[in-house]
């Protein structure tokens, strides 16, 4: 791997281990693009996405330890609902399984750029308004955010706290600060998940040094060490942050990425 390449992934799994700790994400919203433009020419369109789906689920399996350990001791989780969370996310999590295989990386970039914009859309209305008061959601309910956590953590290789975060907040009416540490723990269950499940499709076929499996080993271990150690500040300053300001600051963190991939990749069809 070039040496510039190693910063890039270095970089990028500081900025992403924050994200993760500070916002209930699993840093996949970062790490995935990364993937799929370095590997870009190198690995087979059909094979990418997986590829860098696998690999991003990979870092976050690890780096989300530290986060969920330091939002325990800030008092932020809630474990009463993680059963149908993670019933709902294994259901998810097969599902998109089974669609990701073999699918190419044009079509898939303009599917993660318009998921990407709609949750920063979402984000960035609900900014201004009041704390939601907080309820039981019910069974039913909470295994249809582990649905959803499940499925986009398998699909987009992003950890499921992008959907579960914000859902929890809307649906159950958790607190930015509950919301994000409970979808800490959430994202170990829905990073294995995955993991468990794209490793029955079929290994991919390349020559790029390093690969194994589904995964890219190289950007694994370049993106995993500040990855693990930038979750934990995360965390810590997730407590000291106005809720307002952290879904706003969210929303426009993820509003240009999404940009970038949707652009990408309808030029890409043109």
């Amino acid at each position: 791997m070039e040496w510039w390449l190693i910063a890039v992934f270095i970089a990028a799994g500081a900025m992403a281990g924050t994200l993760a700790g500070l916002m209930g994400l699993g840093g996949g919203i970062l790490y995935v693009p990364v993937l799929v433009y370095s590997l870009e020419g190198r690995v087979s369109p059909s094979e990418l996405p997986l590829v860098a789906v696998s690999t991003s689920l990979l870092v976050i399996s690890f780096s989300i330890l530290s986060s969920a350990l330091t939002h325990w001791q800030k008092g932020n989780l809630d474990l009463s609902p993680l059963l149908p969370l993670v019933v709902g996310g294994a259901v998810g999590a097969l599902l998109a399984s089974l669609g990701l295989a073999g699918l190419p990386t044009k079509p898939f970039k303009i599917l993660l750029g318009l998921f990407e914009l709609f949750v920063a859309a979402q984000l960035i209305h609900t900014s201004k308004k009041a704390e939601p008061p907080e309820h039981n959601a019910g069974f039913w309910v909470y295994g249809l955010i582990g649905f959803c956590g499940g499925g986009v953590s398998a699909f987009f290789g992003v950890g499921g706290g992008l959907v579960v975060m914000p859902l929890m907040h809307f649906l159950a009416g958790y607190k930015i600060a509950k919301a994000v540490g409970t979808a800490s723990v959430f994202m170990i269950f829905a990073t294995l998940l995955g993991l468990g499940f794209h490793s029955f499709q079929p290994i991919t076929h390349s020559d790029l040094p390093g690969i194994w499996h589904n995964f890219y080993l190289p950007g694994f271990f370049a993106l995993l060490p500040t990855a693990f150690v930038f979750n934990r500040v995360g965390a810590l300053w997730a407590a000291k942050i106005n809720p307002a300001m952290l879904k706003r600051a969210l929303g426009l963190v993820i509003l240009p990425l999404g940009l970038v991939n949707l652009i990408n990749g309808l030029v890409a069809l043109l």
